[in-house]
This record gives structure tokens, C-alpha cells and sequence, in this order.
């Protein structure tokens, strides 16, 4: 107590800081496992999605797979919400308890790991998904500039670039 003469008042102000410290030690790392579980089940929820596009993509079921984009951009967004708040809360915890303190409790949680792991997955797997519609898009396109007539007159841009007209009129039989 600090009215004890036998007592140092600055033993006990430390004693006191070290307990404070400790609190704020475990309320961060609780914190930040139940805010990285949350963003764990956010992204578990992104991967599934993105294979659904895949899928969706790969069976041209055009109507779902609109259902499924909008779904994954509103997951996309929740996600964006959930990881400015975990950034949030590390500048706070590092004002509290400094920068080293805040890495050591980050590095020695499994979650973090976890999370990079799964964004990586996501991160290839929205790669794949873009590369396939461009090359899609390219050979498309070649179909396109090869079978539907375009204008008589070449157009080229200021810089002498040729500038894609689109088609004056195309005719698709359709069976049905």
C-alpha cells in the first residue's frame, strides 16, 4: 500500500503499470483472435464463392453466376470492414503497449498465419478466374473481328494507333 512507510511508492506505481500492462497485453490478444476468427470465416466464405464462379462460369449458367459476383463483391466489402477494424485496433494496442509488444503478440498468433494463408489461396484463385475470362475475351473477340463486318474506313487515333470500330450490324441464327 502506499501509505506504508516501509513501502517505495515507485515500486508500487511500477507494480501497479505492470499489471495494467498485462491487462491490456491479454485484452489485445483476445481481441485479436476473436477478430481474426471472424475474418478466418469471412474468407472460408470468399474461397467457396469463387469456386462457384468457376463452376458457374464453366457451365455458362450466366443467372447464377451474376447471383454469385454480387454475393462475392458484398463478401469482398464485409471483408474490406473486417480488416480495417483489425488495423484499427493494432494502432490502438500499439499507442497502448508500443510496436514491439504489438508484433510479439501478433507473430505468436496461429490465426495470422492462417488468414495470410487463406488470402494467398483467394489471391490465386482470382487470378485464375481473370486469366481465363481474358483469354476468353481475346479469342472472342478474334471470332468477332474475323466473321462480323466492321466499317469501310480504318480509324487510327492521334498517337497512329488503330482504333476498333464496333460492328455497323451482325445476324445471329439462333435454333430453337
Amino acid at each position: 500500500s502506499l501509505n506504508s512507510k516501509n513501502q517505495n511508492p515507485i515500486l508500487d506505481i511500477r507494480c501497479i503499470l505492470k499489471i495494467i500492462l498485462k491487462e491490456f497485453y491479454m485484452d489485445f490478444a483476445t481481441e485479436l483472435k476473436n477478430h481474426l476468427t471472424k475474418e478466418e470465416t469471412m474468407l472460408d466464405s470468399i474461397i467457396a464463392s469463387q469456386k462457384q464462379v468457376r463452376l458457374f462460369v464453366t457451365k455458362r449458367d450466366w443467372m447464377s453466376l451474376e447471383n454469385e459476383m454480387k454475393s462475392l463483391e458484398d463478401k469482398a466489402n464485409d471483408f474490406m470492414i473486417l480488416e480495417d477494424e483489425r488495423n484499427k485496433l493494432t494502432e490502438k494496442a500499439t499507442l497502448e503497449m508500443g510496436e514491439e509488444t504489438v508484433n510479439k503478440i501478433s507473430k505468436e498468433e496461429p490465426l495470422l498465419k492462417e488468414v495470410k494463408r487463406k488470402l494467398i489461396f483467394s489471391k490465386i484463385e482470382n487470378d485464375s478466374l481473370n486469366t481465363y475470362i481474358a483469354i476468353t475475351k481475346n479469342f472472342l473477340q478474334g471470332i468477332f473481328d474475323t466473321v462480323v463486318p466492321t466499317g469501310r474506313n480504318t480509324l487510327y487515333s492521334r498517337k497512329g494507333n488503330l482504333v476498333r470500330t464496333s460492328p455497323d450490324s451482325m445476324l445471329v441464327n439462333t435454333l430453337g
